[in-house]
């Protein structure tokens, strides 16, 4: 079914060229090994740890990608169907496969007199706020980790004059409205 091997294969993703290594034997997709890449940590986390098992596990590439790092999920992607194919397979084997979802947690009773879904800037906020308060307070978030929507990617006023700049003595600030407009953003608040 494949020509047995080792097929080193690449594709651009978000920051980075993400060169993989795609082991063949001769009735199965065996291993893949990230061997190069300059991507967010999170993401590549998420890589190694959850997608590229189960693309392993199920010889499927029909398994749910990374949250936020849909671009190096396809460069993933492309980079296999490339290794199927070089190794002779077909790589619709894999693309056509049944989807595959992650195994399912025991359900569970929870109570909260505040639950928050998306962890992203506005849910993270309100989900702390309400907890300081004294609210108990539920999270539901789809990425494998808080990094995935908020660490890797919180920038401008979000980090303006926080407690931990304040403490520190540090001082940053953002553009005002007029500055940004001038550099062509559409929405500003002030």
């Amino acid at each position: 079914m494949y020509k047995k091997g080792d097929y080193e294969v690449e594709a651009e993703g978000h920051h980075s060229t993400v060169k993989l290594r795609v082991s063949f034997d001769e009735e199965k997709l065996a291993k893949i090994e990230v061997l190069e890449e300059n991507e967010t940590q999170a993401f590549v986390d998420d890589l190694k740890d959850r997608f590229i098992p189960e693309v392993v596990v199920n010889q499927s590439l029909n398994v749910d990608a990374i949250s936020g790092a849909t671009k190096l999920t396809k460069a993933v992607t492309s980079s296999v169907e490339e290794a199927i194919t070089e190794a002779g397979g077909d790589p619709k084997t894999f693309t056509e496969a049944a989807h595959v979802t992650e195994t399912k947690l025991p359900d569970a009773d929870v109570t909260a007199d505040v639950v928050v879904i998306g962890s992203g800037a506005s849910g993270f906020m309100s989900a702390i706020t309400a907890a300081k308060a004294g609210s108990k307070v539920v999270v539901l978030e789809k990425a494998g980790n808080l990094a995935a929507v908020n660490g890797v990617k919180v920038s401008g006023p979000f980090a303006v004059n926080t407690p931990v700049l304040r403490e520190r003595g540090t001082t940053l600030s953002f553009p005002t409205c007029d500055e940004l407009h001038s550099l062509g953003t559409e929405f500003c608040f002030d």
